[in-house]
């Protein structure tokens, strides 16, 4: 499983606006069962302005592996259910 950079709301160069917003609400929603990434989720609130992407990327990366994997693996869930 990959890391939180290579999600699309973090790569905004490759992906337009609607898919990045559409990816910050499929992460927003993984990030739900841990209450630790909160700040992320908040942070993600507006994934159109760089700053707030960046400091979501560094609060998500500063997380405990477990959290993270935790994170990722819902992440994977509901993208196989969309």
């Amino acid at each position: 499983m990959a890391g939180f950079r290579s999600l699309p709301v973090f790569r905004p160069g490759l992906v337009g606006v609607h898919t990045r917003g559409a990816d910050a609400v499929r992460l927003s929603g993984a990030l739900v069962g841990v209450p630790d990434a909160y700040p992320a989720a908040v942070a993600l609130g507006d994934p159109s302005i760089p700053e707030r992407r960046a400091r979501a990327l560094r609060i998500l990366e500063g997380l405990p592996a477990r959290q993270r994997e935790r994170i990722l693996a819902a992440y994977e869930r509901t993208g196989q259910r969309a």
